[in-house]
């Protein structure tokens, strides 16, 4: 058994306190028999990694995440491994370097998601909860899009499911699950006036003019597929 309590110089964890303090008891980490060392035997060779991963990750903060697990078996190996296996190289922009397994992940490894995220996007990040706002008509800019150049501008947005796992560790039981809901969110939104089709990766693989017609090949960079990981299926 465990119990996290946050010391005074790990402000990142703060605002999880409450949280982190509840995931006992039982350890996950008792559920598994893993033949690995100490936590400096196993802390990653980060002098060639390029990722910011490699760039804030510290000895120190691998031993405090190194016993830690989700519920559903993400270890924090399993959040870096990307970064390790992808360093980069120095002459490109910066990757993430690790992906989160869960909703979990971003409480229990707090400590260094948040870090990452202030420097993959140049935000500070406070205690206070962002308000979500999805009133389209207070976006702001593009008055001035050159049509010469652009004929559009888009925004995607994409969520998790509460409940499942992230893409890079659901199974496929998950996958399959999370497709019924899928399509019948999709039904729900043809009641409403609003057409759409389902449309799978097996189905598009056979009709390659697909591809351009539904636009999902929007990931152009390794650091993007990390972040995201695969998709069961898109609406269009």
């Amino acid at each position: 058994m465990w119990k996290v309590k946050p010391p005074v110089y790990f402000p990142m964890e703060t605002r999880y306190r409450t949280i982190l303090e509840s995931f006992v008891p039982p350890d996950p980490m008792s559920q598994f028999l893993l033949r690995r060392g100490s936590p400096d035997d196993e802390f990653p060779d980060l002098s060639r990694n390029h990722t910011w991963m490699g760039r804030i990750l510290t000895a120190a903060m691998y031993r405090r995440q190194f016993h830690r697990c989700t519920h559903s078996g993400v270890l924090f190996d399993d959040v870096i491994r990307p970064g390790l296996e992808e360093p980069g190289d120095r002459c490109s922009p910066a990757s993430v370097g690790c992906v989160a397994g869960d909703a979990e992940s971003y409480i229990l490894f707090c400590d260094f998601f948040d870090r990452v995220i202030e420097a993959h996007h140049g935000h500070k990040i406070t205690s206070q909860t962002p308000e979500s706002d999805f009133n389209c008509d207070n976006l702001k800019g593009g008055e001035d899009l050159d049509r010469s150049y652009a004929v559009r501008c888009e925004v995607s947005v994409v969520r998790g499911v509460e409940g499942f796992c992230f893409p890079t560790h659901c199974s496929r039981g998950e996958r399959r699950e999370l497709l019924t809901l899928a399509r019948r969110a999709l039904q729900r939104l043809e009641e409403e006036d609003l057409p759409g089709r389902l449309l799978l990766l097996e189905d598009l693989n056979q009709d390659r003019g697909s591809w351009t017609l539904t636009r999902l090949l929007t990931l152009s960079s390794v650091s993007a597929w990390h972040e995201t990981g695969p998709t069961p299926g898109e609406s269009g």
